[in-house]
């Protein structure tokens, strides 16, 4: 895969396999809950903590003992009998057990298989978790202030739920204080400041906390 073609491509599971080992465990995870995030609204509370506790997993929140336990309550959990068909409810159920596998790459390589055919954003999700593999940013450290670093927090933690989209004002916001700060870096600055959704571990988000 070119450069080019990872930009522009819309097949999440040729994107994984590109990645291969290049991607860290927990953005693998992490584009794994993104993608149960996606069809959030078909799921029951109980999975939607499920969705959570993968997150945690993801971020060393959570322990090996946590994770087994939340796949087999994910495992067990019902649905929504809300005129939804069961060709979406069980791959949207089924997928929040496949996050909180024991391999990350076998959560997001799954999770994909379960979703991928009604969540084309799934694509642009991976992008915005990995960025671009064929050119890493490095962040100069005198540009993470303390007033950078305050909004960059903040935007990590205040987000839409279930949905799990990042704020795109607050995005935004980090963006100008980046460039006040001295950043040049136009593919973190317009990234932060571009329209689509942003999910946790967002690239550009993630190199300012620090976070891979």
């Amino acid at each position: 895969m070119t450069e080019a073609e990872w930009l522009a491509c819309e097949d999440s599971g040729r994107m994984l396999a590109f990645l291969g080992t290049k991607a860290s465990a927990r953005k693998l995870r992490l584009f794994a809950t993104a993608g149960c995030r996606l069809v959030a609204h078909m799921l029951l509370p109980e999975s939607q903590a499920g969705i959570d506790l993968a997150e945690r997993v993801a971020d060393g929140l959570a322990d090996e003992h946590e994770r087994k336990r939340g796949r087999e309550r994910a495992l067990q959990v019902g649905w929504h009998e809300d005129g939804l068909s069961m060709h979406q409810r069980g791959p949207a159920k089924s997928a929040v057990a496949h996050a909180m596998a024991r391999k990350p790459q076998d959560a997001a390589t799954n999770v994909m298989f379960q979703l991928g055919w009604m969540c084309g954003e799934l694509p642009a999700l991976l992008r915005d978790i990995i960025g671009n593999p064929f050119g890493p940013t490095i962040l100069d450290a005198t540009w993470k202030m303390p007033a950078v670093l305050s909004l960059a927090q903040a935007a990590h933690d205040e987000r839409t739920l279930p949905s799990g989209h990042l704020d795109n004002t607050r995005l935004a916001v980090l963006s100008d204080a980046l460039e006040d700060a001295g950043c040049t870096d136009a593919d973190v600055l317009d990234h932060l400041r571009s329209p689509g959704h942003h999910v946790r571990g967002c690239w550009a988000l993630d190199l300012v906390l620090g976070k891979s």
